[in-house]
C-alpha cells in the first residue's frame, strides 16, 4: 500500500573488530479506514492478528482500482469481517514485486475462503464459502442441454500438506513448516504425495493450523465436477452458490458449489456453470472411543468391484492392508460397506 524508506546516519555494531553489521528487522502495520467492521485486528487480548481480509479487500478497490464506495455492497462486506474477526483471520503480508490490484484480490481471498460477486443490485458483494451452506436453488435434469462428470482418482490427489508461517513469536521470521497428512489416503497407495499450501499472510500458529488441517480435508478426498450448460433462467445464479443437482441420466442428486459461470451466449438463451461438489467433512474423523454404527440391512451390490491385497510398502509394511475399488454403472458413490466373510 506505500513505501517506507529508513536511513541511518550512523549505526553502533557492538564493539570493536566487529566485521559485520547485524540483522534489523521492521514490523509495518497498515492503519485501513474503520469504513468495515474491525478493520486492524490488533491487541485482541494481546493478540496482534493483522488486518480484516474484508476490510484489505475495500482498501484495494476503493483507493487501488478506483471503484467508488456506492457500487459496493457495505452490508455484505461487514457480514464477512465480523466473521474473520471471531475467527481470528488477521492477514499480514508484503509484495516484493509490482503486481496489479486485480491480481492481489484472488491471492487475498483464497487466504480465506471467500468470494466477490455481483449482487442484484449491481453492486460488488463478498461472501464466505462456508461447506455448511444451503442450496439456493435447483437443476432437474429438464434443465440441461450440456452435461458432462468428472472425479479424480485417489491417486492423483495430494495427501502431505506442508505451510510455513511468519511467526510473530519468533521476531516475523518464517518458521519451520506446519504438516497435516491423510494417513488413510496414503496407507491406499502407498505413496507421499505432497502439496504447499500458503500460509505466510498468517502468524498466528494455532489459527494456521486451523486452514491447513482444512485444506486437506478438502483437498485429500476426490469431488465430483460439473460442467453445465442450461437455460437463463439460472442467470441470477452466482459464482459461490450452492445449487442442488438432479440428473436422473448420471443417478446424481446433491449440492454442487457454482466455481465459474460464463454468461454470453446470450442470442442462444444459455449459460453455462462449472460446480464442484459440496462435502461436509465432519464424519470422516470419527473419535475411536465412538462405536461403530450398526450394518445397513437394505444395501444395493455394485455392479462393478475388484480388490487389491497391497504389497510391502514403507507405510504399511508387513501387515495386510487391501485396496477395494467399487463403482456404479451411473452416477457417483457416496459411501460403501464392506463386509469380510
Amino acid at each position: 500500500n506505500g513505501i517506507s524508506s529508513i536511513f541511518y546516519k550512523r549505526m553502533y555494531t557492538g564493539g570493536v573488530n566487529v566485521t559485520f553489521v547485524p540483522t534489523i528487522q521492521f514490523v509495518i502495520r497498515k492503519e485501513l479506514p474503520s469504513t468495515i467492521n474491525y478493520a486492524n485486528m490488533y491487541n485482541i487480548n494481546g493478540v496482534d492478528y493483522g488486518n480484516n481480509p474484508a476490510a484489505i479487500i475495500y482498501d484495494i478497490l476503493t483507493e487501488h482500482i478506483g471503484i467508488p464506495s456506492s457500487q459496493i455492497d457495505i452490508g455484505s462486506f461487514n457480514s464477512c469481517a465480523n466473521t474473520f474477526y471471531n475467527r481470528r483471520w488477521g492477514l499480514n503480508f508484503t509484495f516484493t514485486s509490482q503486481k496489479q490490484a486485480k491480481e492481489m484480490i484472488p491471492y487475498i481471498l483464497n487466504f480465506v475462503d471467500a468470494t466477490l460477486y455481483i449482487k442484484d443490485n449491481g453492486k460488488i458483494g463478498m461472501k464466505i464459502l462456508d461447506d455448511s451452506e444451503s442450496s439456493t436453488t435447483t437443476m432437474n435434469t429438464e434443465d440441461f442441454i450440456e452435461f458432462s462428470l468428472a472425479k479424480p482418482f485417489w491417486g492423483e490427489l495430494p495427501n502431505d500438506f506442508r505451510g510455513a508461517i511468519v511467526d510473530a513469536s519468533k521476531d516475523y521470521t518464517l518458521r519451520v513448516p506446519l504438516a497435516v497428512r491423510n494417513s488413510a489416503n496414503i496407507e491406499q497407495g502407498g505413496e507421499v504425495r505432497q502439496k504447499t499450501v500458503d500460509l505466510t499472510a498468517f502468524q498466528n500458529r494455532d489459527i494456521a493450523f486451523g486452514r491447513i488441517y482444512k485444506a486437506m480435508k478438502r483437498e485429500s478426498y476426490p469431488s465430483s465436477s460439473i460442467s453445465v450448460v442450461t437455460n437463463r433462467k439460472f442467470s441470477m445464479v452466482n459464482v459461490g452458490d450452492v445449487v442442488k443437482v438432479v440428473n436422473d441420466d448420471y443417478n446424481i442428486s446433491g449440492d454442487f458449489r457454482v466455481i465459474k459461470k460464463v454468461d454470453e451466449e446470450l442470442d442462444k438463451n444459455q449459460i453455462s456453470f462449472d460446480l464442484l461438489q459440496l462435502r461436509s467433512f465432519d464424519d470422516i474423523f470419527v473419535s475411536p472411543s465412538v462405536p461403530n454404527p450398526p450394518p445397513e440391512e437394505n444395501l444395493v451390490p455394485l455392479s462393478q468391484t475388484k480388490v487389491f491385497e497391497l504389497p510391502y510398502t514403507p507405510s504399511t509394511g508387513y501387515d495386510s492392508y487391501y485396496w477395494i475399488l467399487a463403482s456404479k454403472e451411473v452416477g457417483y458413490e457416496t459411501s460403501i460397506a464392506v463386509y469380510i466373510s
